[in-house]
């Protein structure tokens, strides 16, 4: 799953793009003022719900991997190379 933020055209693109796992620990956190969002027109088409949005984001993670994140050049790179860590347990609250 990919998300992007840009709202331009591919010829106004910046060529540097940074990668890196969603971490879903604070929209976790906070569900209450996750929820209270209203949909936007594009989630509209996918979601009948802000509850169903939700579950569907919560479940597009897996906690079992961090990773740190890295910056590239596009065209430059045509490969991807990611190191993936395993986290460490959550501690019990």
């Amino acid at each position: 799953m990919g998300l992007m933020d840009y709202n331009g055209s591919l010829q106004e693109a910046n060529d540097l793009v940074t990668i890196h796992l969603w971490d879903p620990r604070s929209f976790r956190q906070h569900i209450d003022d996750v929820l209270a969002w209203p949909l936007l027109s594009y989630e509209k088409t996918r979601w009948k719900s802000r509850r169903e949005w939700f579950d569907y984001m919560g479940s597009c993670r897996n906690d079992e991997f961090t990773f740190g994140g890295v910056s590239i050049r596009l065209p430059e790179t045509m490969l991807l190379y990611v190191s993936l860590r395993p986290t460490v347990a959550p501690q019990a609250a």
